[in-house]
Protein backbone atom coordinates (compact mmCIF):
# COMPACT_ATOMS: atom_id res chain seq x y z
CA UNK A 1 0.00 0.00 0.00
CA UNK A 2 1.28 3.63 -0.99
CA UNK A 3 1.80 5.55 2.51
CA UNK A 4 3.10 9.09 3.26
CA UNK A 5 4.45 9.26 6.48
CA UNK A 6 6.69 12.68 8.10
CA UNK A 7 9.82 11.76 9.56
CA UNK A 8 13.12 13.78 11.29
CA UNK A 9 16.06 12.70 9.89
CA UNK A 10 19.08 13.47 11.40
CA UNK A 11 17.19 16.92 12.23
CA UNK A 12 15.41 17.86 9.15
CA UNK A 13 11.55 16.91 8.47
CA UNK A 14 10.76 15.58 5.68
CA UNK A 15 7.74 13.94 4.11
CA UNK A 16 8.55 10.20 2.54
CA UNK A 17 6.35 8.69 0.57
CA UNK A 18 6.49 5.10 -0.87
CA UNK A 19 4.93 1.37 -0.66
CA UNK A 20 4.49 0.10 2.68
CA UNK A 21 3.88 -3.81 3.83
CA UNK A 22 3.03 -4.20 7.25
CA UNK A 23 4.92 -6.76 9.73
CA UNK A 24 3.65 -10.11 9.98
CA UNK A 25 5.40 -11.18 13.45
CA UNK A 26 6.90 -14.77 13.26
CA UNK A 27 4.88 -17.48 14.46
CA UNK A 28 6.66 -20.24 17.27
CA UNK A 29 5.05 -23.32 17.55
CA UNK A 30 5.23 -26.76 18.61
CA UNK A 31 4.63 -28.18 15.30
CA UNK A 32 7.34 -26.99 13.30
CA UNK A 33 4.76 -27.41 10.23
CA UNK A 34 2.71 -24.52 11.91
CA UNK A 35 5.22 -22.06 11.74
CA UNK A 36 7.14 -18.90 9.78
CA UNK A 37 9.19 -16.18 10.24
CA UNK A 38 8.37 -12.59 10.39
CA UNK A 39 7.74 -10.73 7.05
CA UNK A 40 7.35 -7.42 5.68
CA UNK A 41 7.86 -4.14 7.59
CA UNK A 42 9.52 -2.47 4.85
CA UNK A 43 9.16 1.14 3.09
CA UNK A 44 10.16 1.38 -0.09
CA UNK A 45 10.75 5.13 -0.61
CA UNK A 46 9.44 6.57 -4.27
CA UNK A 47 9.58 10.38 -2.86
CA UNK A 48 10.89 12.56 -0.12
CA UNK A 49 9.90 16.02 -0.21
CA UNK A 50 10.97 18.76 2.28
CA UNK A 51 9.28 21.99 2.00
CA UNK A 52 7.66 21.42 -0.87
CA UNK A 53 10.50 20.04 -2.43
CA UNK A 54 10.88 16.85 -3.99
CA UNK A 55 15.20 16.34 -3.08
CA UNK A 56 14.87 12.22 -3.57
CA UNK A 57 17.92 12.30 -5.92
CA UNK A 58 19.64 14.87 -3.39
CA UNK A 59 19.53 12.11 -0.48
CA UNK A 60 19.66 9.04 -2.36
CA UNK A 61 22.73 8.62 -0.37
CA UNK A 62 20.88 8.55 2.42
CA UNK A 63 18.00 6.35 1.33
CA UNK A 64 18.42 3.57 3.70
CA UNK A 65 18.18 5.78 6.67
CA UNK A 66 15.12 7.89 5.60
CA UNK A 67 13.57 4.17 4.47
CA UNK A 68 14.24 2.62 7.98
CA UNK A 69 12.54 5.87 9.88
CA UNK A 70 9.29 5.81 7.32
CA UNK A 71 8.81 2.03 8.25
CA UNK A 72 9.21 2.88 11.78
CA UNK A 73 7.00 5.92 11.51
CA UNK A 74 4.26 3.73 9.65
CA UNK A 75 4.02 1.09 11.68
CA UNK A 76 3.88 2.82 15.07
CA UNK A 77 0.61 4.74 13.45
CA UNK A 78 -1.18 1.06 13.17
CA UNK A 79 -3.72 -0.13 11.43
CA UNK A 80 -6.64 2.62 12.05
CA UNK A 81 -4.58 5.39 10.61
CA UNK A 82 -6.70 6.02 6.93
CA UNK A 83 -4.60 5.67 3.97
CA UNK A 84 -5.11 8.30 1.45
CA UNK A 85 -3.60 6.15 -1.34
CA UNK A 86 -3.92 2.46 -1.62
CA UNK A 87 -2.67 0.12 -4.83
Amino acid sequence: MTRTVVVTVRGVVLEVTGDYEREVPAKVNADPYDCHPAEGGTFEVTGVDCGGQDISELVDYRMDEIAEAAAEKAASEGEDIDDTQDD
